[in-house]
């Protein structure tokens, strides 16, 4: 029954379900991203040996959205494209009301990786153009047809040098960073658009609501969402690169017992995870290590070993399955977090036994 517990709660689906929560929305063109879900396109730009050609010409990223629900104290990621490596992906993300821009995963920014963020350019429930504009110059963020931020120590980047880079809406690879709210369209160019061309494309989008002004562009990639409902919204620009709407939300990706230092957030939360995954296997261990009779020196050593192995294959187990569960993460932490409560377990009835055996001794005269 003990493992039966520890089972349930390790391999729960936390705060999410396997349903992709990604809808069209019924009176105009677009998606609406529920609490969990995500789009996707892999290998939407071929590996390119050489990284300096990745974005010699410039890139922009063009988005219509409308924020719903401020996750707070979570990232969010509105879409990212993924190479294979978690440092050089590129990625627009949301953190309460800002929008932010970078390479890499320092989503808590602690590690002071370049970005580029605009404070409250996503209030709730205002429908907001994004531009995102990127040449060897720098990096600006347009909002509304407006420059709002500029850098000239970010320059983005397919990240496609070691491997087709894929693209993810409304998510991560990994599906951990899901974003709420509603998209009216998407075009990438593969070339940095002019802050004329911009603010021509607000006047444009203020005016119709048309996301097809961004063709005269000539986006690499362009999605109205103005399809037929179904699990494929296609790229307007004619070839076969459509984004993919899953009936199940997906993990492109496994990670398998990842390190969580360059991420830590020291909240209430991370502390609450530590405290549960180190109390959660002392029962075990306690009850495991109960079931050896013999204690002699030799024999509780043996016991120590046995027990605190068992709790460990558990949590590898654990561990290993969650790298496939929407929301979970399978974590190095957690495993030695785990064996070190199970180890904990067993010690303490090692103390229960030898207390209740000197009460059990004669006092001598």
């Amino acid at each position: 029954m003990l493992i039966l517990v520890i089972l349930f709660f390790g391999l729960r689906f936390k705060g999410a379900s396997t349903a992709n929560q990604v809808t069209w929305l019924p009176d105009r063109a677009g998606l609406r991203f529920g609490h969990y879900g995500m789009a996707y396109c892999r290998n939407v730009f071929k590996a390119a040996p050489d990284p300096t050609l990745a974005g010699a010409a410039g890139l922009s990223f063009e988005l219509a959205v409308r924020a719903e629900a401020l996750k707070r104290d979570r990232f969010q990621i509105l879409m990212m494209l993924h190479g294979g490596r978690d440092d050089e992906q590129l990625l627009i993300g949301q953190w309460r009301s800002s929008l932010i821009v970078m390479h890499g995963d320092d989503y808590s920014g602690r590690r002071g990786l370049k970005r580029l963020a605009v404070g409250d350019a996503l209030p709730v429930e205002t429908e907001r153009l994004i531009t995102i504009t990127s040449d060897p110059g720098g990096t600006r963020i347009f909002v509304d047809g407006r420059p709002v931020a500029r850098t000239t120590k970010l320059t983005l980047k397919i990240p496609n040098h070691r491997a087709p880079a894929d693209l993810v809406v409304g998510n991560s690879v990994y599906a951990r960073h899901s974003w709420n709210g509603d998209l009216f369209g998407l075009a990438i160019y593969t070339h940095a658009l002019t802050p004329a061309a911009v603010a021509a494309h607000f006047d444009r989008w203020k005016q119709t609501r048309d996301f097809s002004m961004a063709v005269a562009a000539d986006p690499a990639m362009l999605y109205l969402f103005d399809d037929i409902p179904g699990h494929k919204a296609f790229n307007r620009m004619g070839d076969t690169r459509y984004l993919v709407i899953p009936a199940n939300v997906q993990i492109l990706r496994k990670e398998i017992l990842s390190l969580p230092w360059d991420n830590v957030r020291w909240d209430s939360e991370f502390w609450k995870d530590v405290v549960l995954n180190f109390l959660g296997f002392i029962p075990l261990g306690f009850f495991l290590s109960a079931l050896r009779a013999d204690f002699g020196k030799a024999a509780a050593r043996r016991n120590l070993l046995l027990c605190a192995g068992l709790c460990f294959m558990l949590s590898l187990g654990i561990e290993i399955t969650q790298a496939w569960i929407p929301s979970r993460s399978s974590q190095l932490l957690d495993l030695a977090l785990n064996t070190l409560g199970g180890t904990t377990g067993v010690a303490l009835q090692r103390l229960h036994w030898r207390h209740r055996e000197n009460r059990k001794r004669p006092l001598s005269v």
